[in-house]
């Protein structure tokens, strides 16, 4: 498996269609499967087009622009994930913010955080760099496509449930989630601890 390879499995990873889920479910519930189509595919888009601009652009914003180390970003990510994934197993995630907001307004709330992040964004970056940027850009593209019709998919099977087997179907996913976080905040220290060795290498 080649570098570009694991890349965009972690890049799989990190945008966390399970999480993401959990963290819309109180809004998919409030919305018809079209709707959700229209708004998350929105989001999609608009997410796709800041990776677009990170993938060709993300090295020399951050090294001349705001003039930050990329490792910083990379622990800061970690920082951020093993939060999130503390609150989750916790918790639960809570959508309120989503649910007050008008359905025009929605995307660019669920863009950011629930599709772009740190970690996202720093691996994006990390593509930008390769010999491969177009091709990691077009992996990047069907990845995210393919998690856009998985939750539309996931919302339209929540549609048609019994509103009992809906909660059961909603109490197995949040099991998932809460699994799941625990190797979103692994990662998350694996993140800190390889930005801190790039950052001083003489701690190797």
């Amino acid at each position: 498996m080649d570098n570009l390879e694991k890349q965009l499995i972690y890049f799989t990873v990190m945008l966390n269609p399970f999480a993401q889920i959990i963290a819309l479910w109180d809004m998919m519930k409030q919305m018809t499967w079209q709707e959700f189509m229209h708004t998350y595919g929105r989001a999609t888009f608009l997410s796709l087009g800041v990776y677009v601009l990170f993938i060709f652009f993300g090295h020399y914003l951050v090294d001349h622009i705001f003039q930050i180390r990329l490792s910083a970003l990379r622990i800061f990510g970690g920082a951020l994930m093993i939060s999130i994934a503390y609150r989750n197993i916790n918790s639960g995630v809570k959508t309120n913010v989503l649910l007050n907001a008008k359905v025009s307004d929605l995307a660019p709330e669920i863009s950011l955080p629930y599709i772009i992040g740190p970690a996202t964004i720093w691996l994006c970056i990390l593509i930008g760099q390769s010999e491969s940027a177009t091709l990691g850009l077009t992996g990047i593209a069907v990845i995210m496509f393919a998690n856009w019709f998985f939750l539309v998919l996931i919302h339209r099977v929540i549609s048609d449930l019994e509103r009992q087997r809906q909660s059961l179907v909603g109490k197995y996913f949040a099991v998932l989630m809460r699994t799941n976080s625990l190797f979103i905040g692994a990662i998350g220290v694996d993140m800190i601890l390889s930005g801190l060795l790039a950052t001083f290498p003489i701690i190797k």
